[in-house]
């Protein structure tokens, strides 16, 4: 699941890229600062290349939201198949229905092996990143492809994770606050291991969230805090600002 949830935001970064080039922006470094802007505006990084943490930040943060929610933010249909039972054998039985097709099959009415709650989860999400990009245009087929896939994995996990919970809460999704400070046993840094010296010892922000399943921890993915902070070039600082200005007096 992460690895597509990755890939979704690459692909959305490529996007990004290919959109921007038809304006007559073209630098890699100046598209990464735009759409890192924007959804991560806070951020402070400590190379160029750390743009893309900002970006995938964003990603996981629309893909997680009301994961800890019972229906996943969606209101499940009883009679729909595989939603109404929380046993871990129901649990397995969503992994096998669901990982057998593909996303694009289990999300079209057509077919035989549609899933009404998945496709009310893939328009939600859907939804949620238009919006929160800004972006009503149509979106490539690549992009949609990435899409659909982090989100068939990241619907299998959920659902997989309640199958758990009865009688007892047995997984746990867990955040890490900005400024927070590091901690192994909890956290892995992204950057940390091949430059120590750039990187203070708190969170900057969160990459992606970690689980907890009973005694088994897998580690949130953190972006420390820099030492030394890299500006974007002048060009995009120019741009940005330029778009912060349009509509105003």
């Amino acid at each position: 699941m992460r690895a597509l949830v990755r890939n979704f935001s690459t692909t959305l970064i490529e996007a990004k890229e290919e959109m921007l080039k038809r304006l007559g922006i073209e630098l890699r470094t100046t598209v990464l600062a735009l759409l890192s802007c924007e959804l991560l505006p806070d951020a402070q990084l400590a190379d160029s290349e750390h743009l893309k943490y900002g970006v995938q930040a964003f990603v996981n943060r629309t893909v997680f939201e009301e994961f800890e929610t019972e229906s996943y933010g969606v209101d499940n249909d009883p009679s729909d198949d595989h939603c109404a039972s929380h046993s871990l054998a129901a649990g397995r039985d969503i992994l096998t229905h669901l990982a057998a097709v593909s996303p694009s099959e289990a999300i079209s009415e057509e077919s035989p092996v549609y899933n009404r709650s998945f496709h009310l989860f893939c328009r939600k999400k859907f939804q949620l990143f238009q919006k929160k990009l800004d972006w009503f245009e149509k979106w490539p087929e690549k992009l949609v492809e990435a899409f659909l896939d982090a989100m068939k994995y990241a619907w299998m996990v959920h659902k997989l994770a309640f199958a758990f919970q009865q009688p007892d809460s047995v997984v746990t999704l867990f955040y890490v606050n900005e400024w927070a400070e590091f901690d192994p046993v909890y956290m892995e840094a992204v950057e940390r291991a091949a430059s120590s010296q750039k990187f203070s010892s708190t969170v900057q922000f969160m990459v992606i969230p970690g689980f907890e399943i009973r005694d088994k921890i897998i580690k949130s993915q953190v972006y420390l805090n820099p030492i030394t902070v890299w500006c974007p070039p002048k060009s995009t600082t120019s741009l940005l600002y330029g778009r912060q200005s349009i509509g105003s007096s």
